[in-house]
């Protein structure tokens, strides 16, 4: 069976982007992740171990957040990357990050990066 572990509209206030002032001012960045994989048996659901933990995740996501990038693409594909070594039965993963009014750009909306493997 397939299994996917989800977290959602995870706020970061970071320092990303290419101009100097996002490195001085920062900005809230909302993450998506989904992490699939497979399990054979309801006793994979029995212990932690055998999950993919959602508390290790949100480690992994925030870790990745606090170093400041000059691209989200970067921070995007460092946070799967890490997925990738940390879980290593992982089939599928999809990162978002998201990034309102980019460089004052404009005042609604968002900018958003989805990197999926």
């Amino acid at each position: 069976m397939n299994y996917t572990c989800s977290l959602h509209d995870l706020e970061f206030y970071a320092y990303h982007g290419l101009h100097p002032e996002e490195a001085k001012t920062g900005t809230v960045f909302k993450v998506d992740v989904d992490i699939e994989t497979s399990r054979h048996d309801k006793e994979s659901f029995q212990k932690l171990s055998a999950v993919l933990n959602y508390e290790t995740i949100f480690a992994i996501i925030s870790e990745q957040m606090s170093q400041r990038e000059a691209l989200i693409e970067t921070v995007a594909a460092n946070i799967m990357n890490r997925f990738y070594t940390t879980f290593p039965d992982v089939q599928k993963v999809t990162v978002k990050i998201s990034k309102p009014d980019p460089a004052g750009l404009f005042k609604s909306g968002y900018a958003q990066v989805v990197l999926s493997r």
